[in-house]
């Protein structure tokens, strides 16, 4: 049928490195830009290995021997995509799912199994341009969708959903409102089956409009806060905006900010940066500078371009505690610049001009 629809361990190092020095001179710009890069570079490796060497401990195997599936198949996905709190690490990710596939005991658990390692096969390709992976990884979430398997049609729905929302000429109406419906079907069953992520498109269908009943914002806030309260961060973020226009609710700064900081925790990049800003203008909570920048350095290097484009401001204006640094600053319009989301030329050219200016003034 989808075929035609479409941590506590501690470890003794011959040479401690002093992460508070390297971290205030990171925060405070001390440093030259190949010195700034060759830092971050040794904490993330050190950090990379000291995690991976941990997993290496014979009381660790036997634990994850006895971890049901389900909960190593979450662990797994957290390691892959990576946020703030669990570094990325494929390796940590690969031992987590081949743990999970020797202790499914049931048909579920092995068909959740199944799903995992096909979807994160997946998204390994994608990132790789890897085809031939990405082809066969796509049939085997194909097979599992036609057996039944909740979060495989969860993610064919999605896919029905993207082609659906890009399909903007008039001529592509018809293709589009089946597109929408039968992935509004699915995602409804998805649902109606213990799948509850899926009540996060339901919500964004009946937010726009998609739905059989057309727009119903009552329900699109309802689904939303079900699927919250299974830590969809999009949910979240979806929460946050409804609580500060107050759509169908009261608005409510307090939650607002709850809501954006849950979700950029979570590793939504749009939530990152709007804490960003929430930090910077102190509109709803104290303003604090460093942590404002540590959000849009955050999203920024994640390659979000606004948030790009404030961290450059900041650096270049300066702010309260953090020093102007303007080599700083043209390092993040050039990467803007270059990506080609926003045209900051100008911006380029003026720091040029004036760090050539200070260049001469030291002379």
């Amino acid at each position: 049928m989808f075929r035609k629809l479409f941590r506590r361990f501690r470890f003794s190092t011959d040479k401690q490195v002093d992460y508070y020095k390297l971290t205030d001179q990171i925060m405070n710009a001390q440093v030259e830009n190949e010195e700034l890069k060759l830092a971050i570079q040794k904490i993330i490796f050190d950090m990379k290995s000291v995690t991976e060497r941990a997993y290496q401990f014979p009381l660790v195997e036997q634990v994850l021997s006895s971890v049901k599936s389900h909960y190593l198949c979450a662990a797994a996905v957290e390691q892959f995509v990576g946020s703030m709190y669990t570094p990325k690490n494929e390796q940590i990710t690969q031992l987590f799912l081949s743990h999970a596939k020797k202790n499914a005991d049931n048909w579920l658990e092995r068909q959740n199994t199944e799903y995992h390692l096909a979807y994160l096969k997946k998204l390994d390709a994608s990132q790789k341009g890897d085809q031939a992976k990405f082809d066969d990884a796509q049939h085997q979430l194909l097979e599992l969708a036609n057996q039944g398997n909740k979060p495989a049609q969860h993610l064919v729905a999605k896919e029905m959903y993207k082609v659906a929302m890009n399909m903007m000429q008039s001529k592509q109406r018809k293709d589009r409102e089946k597109l929408l419906k039968e992935a509004y079907k699915l995602f409804y069953d998805c649902a109606e089956n213990e799948f509850p992520h899926s009540y996060y498109y339901i919500g964004e269908m009946a937010e726009r409009g998609d739905t059989p009943g057309g727009i119903d914002l009552k329900f699109a806030l309802e689904c939303y806060f079900i699927a919250a309260a299974y830590e969809n961060p999009q949910a979240f973020f979806k929460l946050a905006k409804f609580h500060r226009e107050g759509i169908v609710c009261e608005k409510d700064q307090t939650l607002e900010f709850h809501y954006t900081k849950k979700a950029a925790e979570m590793g939504l990049l749009d939530a990152q940066h709007n804490l960003g800003v929430i930090y910077r203008e102190g509109r709803i909570t104290k303003k604090d500078d460093f942590k404002a920048l540590a959000w849009f350095t955050h999203a920024g290097n994640l390659g979000f371009p606004l948030s790009q484009f404030n961290a450059g401001m900041m650096y270049w204006e300066g702010a309260d505690k953090i020093k102007s640094n303007k080599k700083a600053a043209l390092v993040w319009f050039e990467k803007i610049q270059k990506s080609g989301m926003i045209d900051v030329s100008q911006q380029i050219r003026q720091l040029a001009k004036e760090i050539e200016k200070e260049i001469e003034e030291e002379q």
